[in-house]
């Protein structure tokens, strides 16, 4: 029996490939003007902000350790406004940031020493907006940051 040689396929025409994040095996868009998705953005922008951040302080603030120091934000990094503000971050070893983190009005009082109550409230404002006439803060609406730009920023501090 002689076999059925089918048609050749025809070439499908590939469509232009759509640019995607340097990060090996990420598949998502990069954000405007960057060469990184927004997550991968963020992760990178994170990790060159507390290095700078270690850099900077070169010991613990609290206990003056220099020993397994991490990035201690003032104010939460869920707010975009001052998450890479570097008058929100000092560096803390491990202990004191675990206690920190445990004993937040202990944190809290720290923070009021170390930069005064006015200061404190000027980065408040910054993160969660100024007080209404009742006392009352309102969430900032914070613009996503430019990750490429915070990149470039910190890898140039770094060299």
């Amino acid at each position: 029996m002689k076999r059925h040689n089918p048609a050749p396929k025809t070439r499908r025409r590939s469509k232009p490939k759509r640019p995607s994040c340097t990060v090996r095996g990420c598949t998502r868009r990069p954000h405007i003007g960057s060469e990184y998705c927004i997550t991968h953005g963020k992760r990178l922008a994170d990790s060159l902000f507390a290095a700078f951040i270690v850099r900077r302080d070169g010991h613990c603030q609290r206990c003056g350790s220099t020993e397994y120091l991490q990035c201690s934000h003032h104010i939460t990094r869920g707010r975009l406004a001052t998450r890479y503000d570097p008058e929100n971050a000092v560096a803390h070893c491990r202990a004191c940031h675990l206690l920190f983190h445990l004993q937040p009005a202990l944190h809290s009082e720290w923070i009021v020493r170390r930069l005064g109550q006015f200061s404190y409230e000027l980065l408040l404002d910054r993160a969660c907006g100024p007080r209404d006439e009742n006392g009352v803060r309102h969430q900032v609406d914070a613009n996503r940051p430019d990750y490429a730009n915070l990149i470039a920023l910190y890898r140039e501090d770094a060299a």
